[in-house]
């Protein structure tokens, strides 16, 4: 949800941590993965293999679409069950016997020929399904768990600060990080909840964040209105890890530079 003047001002936040959403992950999960592209894809060969192959292919279709999404059932009990004599599930086309014309007998064996194709197809699309299903349902809770983290929102006092303390460097940016340490705490923790929540500036202002849900990409434009705070925070984090003159923060700065740069 976007924040409203009256949220952020009364809490202090830009974007205030969530604990509630709206639809369960599990039911977010399940329509992700039945209008997946490839679910979609394999179900219309699916049902054009079973078309071919049984008089009442919709019939069968919708008996046998339950399993292929109830994921209590495995993909070898569906296997095992679409082992059994395709009459037994459904009418095939054509015939078979003495009494049966050749033409009939040739339409029999194409339908067989189709109930294997559609097999195939149905084993792929409960495959699908539990992949994209599992994969979703990670994606959504990692998301939630990011949406537990809340963007604080800088005093006028430290933004007036961020924005004095972003043009030192050296000796000057030393000496005024030991007169501003309740102001550089502030920025720290800022720029710590929004790395920990949206990821770096690759995600945020670049390509998006692959973890996050819709739910969470509605956060963007808010994020992006404090854009210049959260890159001048970045900027000063980094200067000041720079100022022990240690080697690792040397590599940090390094890989924050292209992170920041490339996903402009």
């Amino acid at each position: 949800m976007i924040e409203t003047s009256s949220d952020v001002e009364g809490l202090g936040w830009i974007i205030a941590p969530e604990s509630s959403f709206s639809g369960s992950a599990e039911d977010m999960a399940h329509c992700a993965a039945i209008n997946s592209e490839v679910f979609v894809k394999t179900q219309a060969e699916a049902r054009a293999a079973l078309t071919m192959s049984f008089i009442n292919a919709e019939a069968v279709f919708a008996h046998i679409l339950p399993k292929l999404t109830d994921l209590s059932i495995s993909t070898d009990q569906l296997k095992n069950d679409l082992r059994r004599e395709p009459m037994s599930i459904g009418e095939l086309h054509g015939r078979v016997g003495l009494m049966a014309s050749l033409a009939k007998k040739a339409k029999r064996k194409a339908a067989l020929d189709a109930w294997y194709d559609a097999r195939r197809a149905l084993i792929a699309l409960k495959q699908s399904h539990g992949r994209t299903y599992y994969g979703t349902l990670r994606q959504i809770e990692t998301a939630r768990q990011y949406a537990s983290i809340g963007i604080p929102r800088l005093t006028n006092d430290t933004r007036n600060k961020l924005e004095y303390l972003y043009g030192l460097e050296g000796a000057q940016l030393s000496e005024a990080v030991n007169e501003n340490m309740n102001h550089i705490a502030q920025i720290e923790t800022f720029h710590e909840a929004v790395k920990a929540r949206f990821g770096m500036a690759l995600q945020i202002f670049g390509q998006t964040q692959r973890a996050l849900t819709e739910e969470q990409r509605v956060h963007f434009e808010v994020l992006k209105t404090h854009e210049q705070d959260i890159r001048k925070a970045e900027s000063l984090v980094r200067n000041i890890m720079l100022l022990g003159g240690d080697d690792d923060p040397v590599e940090l700065d390094l890989d924050l530079e292209q992170d920041w740069n490339h996903g402009r």
